[in-house]
């Protein structure tokens, strides 16, 4: 269920990312573009990257709660229960965000890297 809501708002961060590349190509900021597009399109990995970790991780969990394994006393698999369903709802929208930012920050570094090397500049500091 989260990830209706989540592929939803990706999506639409993904296309503002390269409207914005394409509206600043045509700009006086079109020095900016290359990174705009390099965030843009390093978004998609770092998401893809980061849900299946997810994934596994979750598929392979030792006393899954979710899947009902984890021995608890009768007071508390209610807690224990909400938790469990808090954490299916919250942990994606977490997990994908770190994933879009740090695949954001490797693809602005992937532009920063290429434009260097397109003006001919130096990035081993020599």
């Amino acid at each position: 269920m989260p990830y209706f809501f989540i592929l939803v708002f990706f999506l639409l961060f993904l296309l503002s990312m390269l409207a914005a590349a394409g509206v600043l190509f045509f700009t006086r900021f079109r020095r900016a573009a290359p990174y705009v597009l390099g965030a843009a399109l390093g978004s998609v990995p770092g998401f893809v990257g980061a849900n299946a970790l997810l994934f596994y991780g979750l598929t392979h969990l030792p006393n899954n709660p979710a899947q009902g394994s984890l021995a608890v006393p009768g007071t508390l698999s209610t807690l224990v229960g909400i938790a469990a369903v808090g954490a299916l709802i919250l942990v994606p929208v977490v997990v994908s965000g770190i994933g879009v930012v740090l695949g954001a920050i490797a693809g602005m570094y992937t532009a920063w890297r290429i434009t260097r090397k397109k003006e001919g500049l130096s990035t081993s500091g020599g």
